[in-house]
C-alpha cells in the first residue's frame, strides 16, 4: 500500500469515526422533551403533506407555503418511520450527518486532511449545529443542501465543462431554496 493510499484510509476511517461520535450523540436525542413550537409546526406541516399531498398543517389543512420541500421530505420521513417526532427528527439527524461528510471534502478542496476532520469534528458536536441536528426543523435540511451548492461550485471551479457539478449545483439549489428561503439572500455569495 503506498504513502497516499494510506491517508485516504486513514482520511476515510477518521471521517467515519466523526460521524459515528455525531449520530451517537444525535440518536439519543430524538425523543427529547420538550417539543418546542417551531417543531411542531413542522411535524404538522410534514403530517398534513403525508395525508394530502399538499403544503399543509395536519389538522386544520391550512395551507402551510414555507419549506415545503422539507415538509414533503419530513413526510417521507413519517412514511417510513411512522407519524412521530422521532421520525420527523431522525430527517434532520441524517442531514446533520451527510453535512459532515460534505463539510469534510468541502475544507479538504483547501486544506490537509487533518484540518478537514478537525472542521468535521467541530460540526459533530453539540452546539447550534448539533441543536438543530436534532431538531424536526428545517435547518439542518438547508445546511445540507447549501453545503452542496459550495461543494458543486468548487468542483466547477476545477473543469467548467464536466455536467455533473452543473446537475448538483442546480439540484442542490432547487432544494436549498425549497427548504428555506434563506438560500435566495445565501447563493449570491457563494456563486461570486
Amino acid at each position: 500500500m503506498t504513502a497516499e493510499l494510506r491517508k485516504r484510509w486513514l482520511a476515510a476511517l477518521g471521517l467515519s469515526l466523526v460521524v459515528l461520535l455525531a449520530a451517537a450523540l444525535r440518536l439519543p436525542e430524538l425523543s427529547r422533551q420538550p417539543v418546542e413550537h417551531d417543531e411542531v409546526y413542522s411535524y404538522l406541516a410534514a403530517l398534513g403533506f403525508l395525508e394530502t399531498g399538499q403544503s399543509v398543517f395536519a389538522p386544520t389543512r391550512y395551507p402551510y407555503g414555507r419549506a415545503v420541500v422539507h415538509n414533503a421530505l419530513g413526510a417521507a420521513a413519517l412514511a417510513v418511520g411512522g407519524p412521530s417526532l422521532a421520525s420527523a427528527r431522525a430527517l434532520s439527524v441524517l442531514a446533520s450527518l451527510l453535512s459532515i461528510v460534505c463539510l469534510y471534502f468541502i475544507v479538504r478542496h483547501w486544506a490537509a486532511r487533518v484540518t478537514a476532520l478537525g472542521a468535521c469534528a467541530l460540526l459533530a458536536l453539540p452546539t447550534w449545529a448539533g441543536f438543530h441536528a436534532v431538531s424536526a426543523r428545517m435547518y439542518s435540511g438547508f445546511q445540507l443542501f447549501f453545503l452542496l451548492v459550495v461543494l458543486s461550485a468548487l468542483r466547477l471551479i476545477r473543469d467548467p465543462r464536466r455536467v455533473g457539478p452543473w446537475a448538483l449545483l442546480c439540484l442542490a439549489s432547487f432544494l436549498a431554496a425549497g427548504v428555506h428561503q434563506l438560500f435566495v439572500i445565501a447563493a449570491p455569495f457563494v456563486l461570486l
